[in-house]
């Protein structure tokens, strides 16, 4: 397989880099991208800077995106190049650090296709992460619908002991820890862009993403002290659910040299949690539930 370094140009304040045809459009993902682009530096999961000026706001073709799902949804073979202004102009919002600029490939005919992924790792528990995106063109209408699934899980076992020495018996402690944790993430992304003529767009947007994540941790501590002997089990367990809808609507209009637009955006976000606690002892059992639920609405 062959992959070429991308061409990177800069003017003024603007740094423009190419993706399609390089090694950047083989990274599956702007979110994988963006970790190796020139200019731009990685602070976390999907958490990016411009080199010297901070965090950035984002843009495709023109327009603004906040949601943080775009990192994964929006493919690299989709992106023509990015283009990176250091020195945001007055068109941007007062306060802005930069801008990162992302030119998609504009498909010149009617189209469908389908790209399916999977990713999976193998460590002392399963993890797999499959999806899929369905896009397509027909006349003035872009629309694609994507799915991605992941199913994350690990297991931390340790364990370890103290010993106290007195002259007349030996104080001794064991203890082994166990931790659990999984999740299964479910996101849904569905674009859709109505381009009426070259000046007036209208796009519409629909995400929704479901977390089950599952927490089980199980201590056991054993005590000695000569002729004494305690012990001791507790495991503790978490269930959280979160479901999130979001809805967003986006009117673009160019009026000579000016452009006009106007956005909506409404979520949903609702958050289930349970907590098991149950402790064990030679002469007693205990256990304590704790439940929270949590529904917000967002305009």
């Amino acid at each position: 397989m062959k992959a070429y370094r991308p061409i990177v140009k800069t003017e003024g304040s603007r740094q423009t880099v190419t993706v399609k045809g390089t090694f950047l459009s083989k990274m599956v993902n702007l979110g994988n991208m963006l970790s190796v682009t020139p200019g731009i530096i990685a602070k976390g999961n999907n958490n990016f800077d411009v080199a010297g000026k901070g965090k950035p706001i984002y843009y495709v073709d023109g327009k603004e995106v906040t949601n943080q799902n775009i990192f994964t949804t929006l493919k690299t073979s989709d992106i023509a190049k990015i283009e990176i202004e250091r020195e945001p102009s007055a068109k941007y919002p007062a306060g802005t650090n930069a801008v990162i600029n992302i030119i998609t490939i504009k498909p010149l005919k009617d189209f469908i296709a389908l790209d399916v992924y999977n990713t999976t790792t193998v460590r002392r528990k399963f993890s797999e992460n499959p999806s899929f995106e369905l896009r397509m063109k027909y006349g003035i209408w872009n629309s694609s619908i994507g799915y991605d699934y992941g199913a994350w899980m690990s297991l931390n076992k340790e364990t370890y002991y103290t010993e106290i020495f007195h002259p007349d018996r030996t104080f001794r402690s064991d203890e082994a820890n166990e931790l659990f944790m999984g999740s299964h993430n479910h996101d849904i992304t569905w674009n859709n862009n109505f381009d009426i003529n070259k000046n007036n767009t209208i796009s519409l947007a629909y995400y929704f993403q479901h977390e089950k994540e599952n927490d089980i941790s199980n201590a056991d501590m054993k005590y000695s002290d000569t002729e004494k002997y305690n012990d001791k089990n507790i495991r503790r367990q978490t269930i959280d659910n979160r479901n999130l809808h979001n809805v967003t609507l986006y009117y673009k209009s160019k009026i000579g040299k000016s452009l006009l637009s106007l956005g909506g955006d409404y979520s949903i976000i609702s958050n289930n949690s349970r907590t098991d606690i149950a402790e064990k002892t030679k002469i007693m059992i205990t256990g304590t539930i704790t439940s929270r639920k949590l529904r917000t609405n967002i305009k």
